[in-house]
C-alpha cells in the first residue's frame, strides 16, 4: 500500500522539473486506476507552480490536465443526466431535486477551478 499511499497523496512535490519527471508516473497510475479527482489536485498543484513562475504548461501537461477534469466532469454530467432523467419512481421527486442541485453545484465547481 505505500505505492497508492503515495499516489494519492496531495503531498506529491510540482517545484522541479525532475520532480515533474519522478511524479509523471504517478499520474501514469491514477490514470489507470481512474483515480481522476487525485490527477485533478495534483494538475492543480502544478498549474499553480508554473502559474506562478510564469511559466506555460508543456504538451503533455496541458493533455493531463485536460484529461483528469475531462473525466471528472463527465462523470459528474452523466450524474447529472441521470437524475434528471425523472426515472425514480420508488424516491421523492424533492430527494431527486436536492441531490441533482447538489451535483449541479459541484459541477460548476470543477468546471470554475479548471477555468
Amino acid at each position: 500500500y505505500p505505492l497508492c499511499a503515495l499516489a494519492v497523496s496531495d503531498e506529491r512535490p510540482v517545484s522541479t522539473q525532475s520532480t515533474w519527471g519522478r511524479y509523471f508516473f504517478f499520474l501514469v497510475l491514477d490514470i489507470r486506476a481512474e483515480r481522476y479527482p487525485d490527477m485533478c489536485r495534483f494538475m492543480k498543484k502544478l498549474v499553480k507552480n508554473k502559474s506562478s513562475k510564469g511559466e506555460d504548461l508543456e504538451v503533455e501537461e496541458r493533455n493531463l490536465l485536460s484529461v483528469a477534469y475531462k473525466n471528472v466532469v463527465g462523470s459528474k454530467r452523466s450524474s447529472w443526466r441521470t437524475l434528471a432523467s425523472g426515472n425514480f419512481t420508488e424516491v421523492d421527486k424533492a430527494m431527486v431535486d436536492e441531490y441533482q442541485r447538489r451535483v449541479e453545484t459541484e459541477l460548476n465547481e470543477i468546471c470554475t477551478e479548471v477555468i
